[in-house]
């Protein structure tokens, strides 16, 4: 058998789920949103502390344990070689299934709203712990499918409150 290479380049993978195909119960629904928690794990696993309580009083400089990355946390000068402190890319995993799920979930017909609920919760926790943390970040609200739709600038802390984290928050609350 030959195969011409339009062939192999136009075929369609089968070990990959498009996600417009795949929210059609609410068992798909809680699958996507058992999936964004999934995603919390490598994003709040460590860092969470990193970037909250490790850059309080709780750890003091000088410690057998002190590192020039931990210093940096402590006194808010972090470079871009502290790897633990600057990556964010676990945070918009996490907030691109979340977007996918709130886009996806109301299409279902008669949807779970608390699996709807949940995911606008957990997309609104993210944006205010990436707010705290960094302060204006890149604001994705919807489903990001495309390179091209990536690269943005960010977005200050102050709109992130009042356009995605609040609405989000009482939009969940009433599910």
């Amino acid at each position: 058998v030959t195969y011409e290479c339009d062939d192999l380049v136009g075929e369609t993978p089968v070990s990959e789920i498009d996600p417009e195909n795949f929210f059609t119960n609410n068992n798909d629904a809680l699958a996507a949103v058992i999936g964004i928690y999934d995603g919390m794990q490598p994003t709040f696993r460590l860092k969470h502390y990193l970037w909250g309580e490790f850059r309080g009083d709780s750890y003091i400089n000088g410690n057998d344990g002190a590192t020039s990355n931990n210093i940096e946390l402590t006194s808010n000068d972090v470079t871009s070689g502290n790897g633990n402190a600057v990556r964010w890319n676990d945070f918009y995993n996490m907030i691109h299934r979340a977007n996918e799920a709130i886009v996806n979930i109301p299409q279902i017909e008669g949807f779970d709203s608390n699996l709807l609920a949940e995911a606008l919760a957990i997309r609104a926790y993210a944006y205010f712990q990436a707010v705290r943390f960094w302060g204006g970040v890149l604001l994705y609200t919807e489903p990001t499918r495309e390179p091209d739709g990536l690269p943005r600038p960010r977005t200050y802390a102050i709109p992130i409150l009042h356009e995605v984290i609040i609405p989000d928050m009482l939009s969940a609350e009433s599910k």
